[in-house]
């Protein structure tokens, strides 16, 4: 018996589950390693090493870092997102972030992490510190935005994409440093939480995907064989 064109999964998207799939597994190690440090204090040197480097260097950055965190913060993004929801839901698509925002309050809660003394002047964020929400957020939504990007486009253009989405993402968690309104390692960790939430949605949907046109194909069998059958009676 031979197997028909499509039966199976494409090697190219094999590949592309398991390196999702690995992703996410070491992006939860780190996590579970990072948290631990956190936990035990270990990474208070880190921490106060890297502050230590940003406080009030390069100031003219200032307004551009308020910019940063001002549209990466988790609110802006949800009405963007809620925007970018409207539109691929009118196109048959889907795109959940929702998960991440609720994951990330409850490991605040748990943790209860105070925040460091914020450079600048600025007030203390009113949320527990670890992991970053800002980093988390801007993670999850640049990575939907670039898959969905990466999507309409092809050869280096996709590289293009996944760089300014990464670069965009990276310089909200970077501002949160900057400002002093989170620990480094908050935001590592925000990046490490934002990982493992998109890349376990991403394979999720693929398997799911895969499963639905494994189905549909098994239907169109059915159905030809039907008919192949009342034709030879």
């Amino acid at each position: 018996m031979s197997a028909t064109p499509g039966s199976s999964p494409s090697r190219e998207g094999l590949s592309a589950l398991s390196l999702g799939l690995c992703l996410s597994v070491v992006s939860a190690l780190l996590m579970v390693w990072l948290t631990h440090e956190v936990i035990a204090g270990e990474v208070a040197g880190f921490d106060d090493a890297v502050r230590a480097q940003v406080r009030d260097r390069q100031v003219w950055l200032l307004p551009l870092m308020k910019l940063c965190t001002t549209l990466g913060s988790p609110g802006a993004l949800a009405l963007v997102s809620l925007l970018l929801f409207v539109v691929l839901y009118a196109q048959g698509r889907r795109v959940s972030m929702a998960g991440a925002a609720l994951l990330v309050m409850a490991m605040k809660t748990f943790f209860r992490r105070p925040r460091p003394v914020p450079f600048y002047g600025l007030a203390v964020p009113a949320s527990w510190s670890y992991p970053s929400g800002h980093a988390t957020a801007s993670l999850c939504f640049f990575a939907a935005l670039a898959i969905i990007g990466t999507g309409r486009v092809s050869g280096r253009w996709r590289v293009v994409v996944w760089s300014a989405c990464g670069g965009a993402a990276l310089l909200v968690g970077v501002s949160r440093v900057y400002l002093g309104v989170h620990w480094p390692s908050d935001v590592l960790g925000g990046w490490l939480t934002g990982t493992i939430w998109m890349t376990s949605v991403w394979v999720a949907f693929r398997r799911m995907r895969a499963a639905s046109v494994t189905h549909d194909e098994a239907a169109n069998v059915g159905i030809g064989s039907g008919r192949t059958g009342v034709s030879e009676e």
